[in-house]
């Protein structure tokens, strides 16, 4: 698309400046032009102004202008330069200015014819201005490039390891790649891409590149939903319309040293545990600012034996109960250990306040269960407990307060408690007894539709 778009500052045409008149001003016919055909240069003409004497109703000079591209001949083309019809406009006072009809745009020429009317050459006018601004021609692109196609995900750079959005893995260096883009106006010319990886849903693409794939050299550390965006776009700032994106889930890795510890599970291998000595040591994610946890939401699947009186006992997920967080399951109600049949919640936040939570469900079954721990110093119930996709409890634990005392630094486990200021350091030496599988930790507070959907997800 062409348009013309005005650039420069008025110009006074008076024999000076970019825009030179020629010709005389006096008695009838005189004419003036303004421009020049030969130059690449094209003009709004805005406006006309004059000083003379002895101007009157009765003694008085009319205007014509003739804007073109090249110079006109004979009387054709001349039109009033106030609305651009077919008639004068007459120059009665000694001073005055008349705005150009907006028809007058882009040419690059304008001429001017007077004449005069009531004889005896008794008006005199000592001057004509002629406001112009310079004016040139772009082209403007507004058309954007065509939207991403064939957005892939692998485990890393050597695409070992083809990737489905969606689905959780604990590759610590994904790469993506995607088909070339098309630019259907090159007007502008193709720029390149913008892309985002990271953990917010609602991440906008601004990080430029020019190649067709990304590969996160840093390696993750930190557990939950990643989300990879990509679009193209050109020179003009145009944008690819709809986002290509790859959701990566990204797993916690475990510490165990018992490879006879994997069993079937709700989804491939679950971990069990004796509740003699096994446990898993969370690597890559550890805790040590007060206030430093303002949402929360961990997952797992649990199965408890039910008849064992040695079910449960302590942690699915613990960063010290006194110090961060503790996500229980298979304990007495009214207890933050013990053998029994209830899921647990235990917090402290940046004041030092412990609060425990228990569920109102019991699970020990010998079933599995889906158990999802939920915190949110936003919302009045700050506490939730889900089981198997429903709110199964909820409560306010911390009065808007953040998770986190922060006195200590602590290292996560999996299977007992924590007081570890490093990875798989001190623990409680409290066993659970049980099989997990699927633990997940994201640094958001999942919705409900979001954990129904997570919990949905095994059972298809």
């Amino acid at each position: 698309m062409i348009i013309t778009i005005t650039i420069g500052a008025y110009n006074n045409c008076r024999g000076k400046g970019p825009v030179s008149p020629s010709g005389t001003i006096g008695g009838s016919g005189t004419g003036l032009r303004f421009g020049d055909p030969a130059s690449s240069i094209y003009y709004r003409w805005l406006a006309l102004r004059w000083t003379g004497s002895n101007l009157s109703s009765t003694y008085k000079i009319r205007v014509q202008v003739r804007p073109q591209d090249t110079w006109g001949s004979g009387d054709t083309g001349y039109v009033n330069p106030a609305d651009g019809s077919a008639g004068w406009y007459e120059i009665t006072s000694n001073s005055g200015r008349v705005p150009l009809s907006s028809s007058f745009a882009n040419t690059k020429t304008l001429e001017i014819r007077l004449e005069l009317i009531g004889g005896n050459d008794t008006p005199i006018l000592h001057d004509i201005t002629l406001e112009a601004g310079a004016s040139d021609t772009i082209v403007l692109d507004t058309t954007p490039p065509s939207d991403i196609t064939g957005l892939s995900g692998y485990s890393d750079n050597t695409k070992a390891t083809s990737l489905t959005s969606g689905n959780w893995y604990s590759h610590t260096n994904p790469y993506f790649e995607w088909n070339p883009a098309t630019d259907p106006d090159p007007s502008s010319g193709f720029a390149g891409y913008k892309y985002y990886f990271g953990q917010d849903p609602g991440g906008t693409p601004t990080t430029i590149t020019t190649a067709t794939s990304y590969n996160q050299t840093d390696n993750l550390t930190t557990e939950g939903t990643y989300y990879f965006k990509v679009v193209a776009y050109d020179n003009a700032g145009n944008e690819s319309q709809v986002p290509a994106q790859f959701q990566y889930d990204f797993d916690i890795t475990i510490y165990d040293d018992e490879d006879d510890s994997w069993v079937e599970g709700i989804s491939g291998g679950a971990l069990s545990f004796d509740g003699e000595d096994d446990y898993g040591a969370i690597d890559g994610l550890y805790y040590n600012i007060a206030g430093q946890i303002k949402a929360l939401t961990v997952s797992a699947w649990v199965k408890l034996p039910p008849d064992d009186p040695n079910r449960g006992n302590w942690s699915i997920v613990d960063f010290d109960r006194s110090e961060y967080f503790s996500c229980i399951a298979g304990i007495p109600k009214t207890s933050y250990h013990g053998h029994g049949d209830y899921v647990g919640f235990h917090t402290t936040d940046q004041r030092e306040k412990t609060h425990y939570m228990w569920s109102d469900a019991k699970i020990a079954d010998g079933n599995w269960h889906h158990i999802v721990w939920v915190f949110d110093s936003t919302e009045q119930h700050d506490k939730k407990i889900y089981i198997d996709g429903k709110l199964d409890a909820s409560t306010n634990g911390h009065g808007g307060n953040n998770l986190g005392y922060g006195d200590d630094v602590r290292y996560g486990f999996v299977g007992d408690g924590s007081e570890a200021y490093n990875f798989n350091g001190s623990r409680n030496e409290i066993y659970f007894k049980g099989t997990i599988d699927e633990v997940r930790i994201y640094h958001r507070a999942l919705d409900k539709k979001e954990i129904e959907k997570l919990y949905s997800l095994y059972l298809q």
